[in-house]
């Protein structure tokens, strides 16, 4: 704000939308004061707004602002509603999460290193608000909160997962935002054949199967000569040998990038 020819601040203004930011209130209302003296102002700004959800006690939405700033620091200072918000119906998704995820996932499973075809994503949807909620949560590319995966039909790449909670009655619209939620680049699905998880199969992953084949795990097959070379990844058919099954699929999945 322009006080005078010779002196300038900044004051904090507030104002209102009842469609998320869609639209907004045309007047400016000052949240703090101009305070000048004869030769400078103190400012304030840098505002942050937050709702304490201390229920019972303090259900207001504060906003703390910086103010009186020197050379040593400055003060923060903090507004509040003159009345709680509340009571309200606020549900939102807070967390997705996955079990059992090492940072990659071979569709259809790989069971000669633990993995299955069913890959389980957890989701936790809060309640927020002062009533009790039933809610009803829906999520992509999953079912019954597992995501089963087929070899040769999901195919590999990168996948997002997405949650979202429907609405629950007397929900305002300013507290819907929080009811979805979107992990991009999520899931890592690799290619068959992508047996040094480096996102594709190419030569070096079958030449690695190549070297190793007919062998077995040394623990099991001690008389095997070249046990040594066994690795679980090579094991594509689950057999517990690296076998001809490996190489095959290895190859008909060449030239794969994820």
């Amino acid at each position: 704000m322009i006080v005078s020819s010779t002196q300038s601040t900044f004051v904090i203004y507030g104002k209102y939308s009842v469609d998320v930011g869609a639209h907004w209130n045309s007047a400016e209302t000052p949240l703090t004061t101009v305070s000048c003296g004869t030769s400078s102002c103190v400012d304030s700004q840098y505002p942050a707004a937050a709702q304490s959800y201390n229920v019972g006690i303090d259900q207001n939405i504060w906003i703390f602002y910086s103010t009186d700033p020197g050379v040593t620091g400055f003060d923060i200072w903090g507004l509040k509603t003159t009345n709680p918000v509340s009571p309200i119906h606020d549900v939102a998704v807070s967390l997705i999460g996955l079990s059992s995820y090492s940072g990659f996932w071979y569709a259809g499973g790989f069971p000669a290193i633990g993995q299955n075809a069913n890959l389980t994503v957890n989701v936790t949807v809060k309640n927020l608000g002062d009533f009790s909620e039933n809610v009803a949560v829906t999520l992509t590319i999953v079912v019954s909160f597992k995501w089963k995966t087929v070899f040769d039909s999901t195919k590999p790449g990168w996948y997002a997962i997405s949650a979202v909670t429907a609405s629950v009655p007397g929900e305002s619209l300013g507290n819907t935002p929080d009811n979805n939620m979107t992990m991009t680049h999520f899931v890592h699905v690799l290619p068959p054949g992508d047996v040094d998880q480096d996102g594709s199969t190419t030569a070096n992953d079958v030449s690695q199967i190549k070297y190793a084949y007919g062998a077995q795990p040394c623990s099991v097959h001690p008389e095997n000569p070249i046990c040594y070379l066994y690795n679980p990844y090579f094991d594509i058919s689950g057999s517990g040998t690296v076998d001809a099954v490996a190489i095959s699929v290895a190859i008909a999945h060449y030239g794969i990038f994820t």
